[in-house]
Parts: structure tokens; C-alpha cells; sequence
């Protein structure tokens, strides 16, 4: 999400990919990020085939709250 958004942003990319093949590298760069001196505090990137199953997730360590003990 950009600042100030309350919902999150979905993008699909369309690749066919043999198991163990790296083809995207993914960032907040160029008119999808608000400006250059805005850095992203709490952030999720997951990936998803067209099926829906989860490929990746990488996230912050803000992205939620700790598990309490």
C-alpha cells in the first residue's frame, strides 16, 4: 500500500516458470511509489499461482504484531 492507502494493491504477472527459475524482482520504485524520500514502514509481498496458492511471502517484522507468550 502507498501512504495514506487503507486497501492493498494487486497486480497479476503472467509467467510460465520451471520449478527452481527466478524471472521477477520486485520493488516500490518509478509513479507506483509516492515519492523518494517516503520509506515503507509495514509491508507484505505475497505471491500467488492461478490457483491461489501461496508461491512466496515475505513481510516486515511490522507487518503484524508479535505473538504473545
Amino acid at each position: 500500500m502507498t501512504p495514506g492507502a487503507t486497501e492493498p494493491r494487486h497486480f497479476e504477472f503472467a509467467a510460465r516458470l520451471p520449478a527452481g527459475t527466478q524471472v521477477y524482482q520486485l520493488g516500490l520504485t518509478g509513479s507506483d511509489w509516492a515519492a523518494s524520500t517516503i520509506s515503507p514502514m509495514a509491508w507484505k509481498l505475497e505471491l500467488i499461482d492461478a490457483a491461489g496458492q501461496p508461491l512466496a511471502l515475505e513481510k516486515s517484522y511490522l507487518w503484524e504484531k508479535p505473538v504473545r507468550k
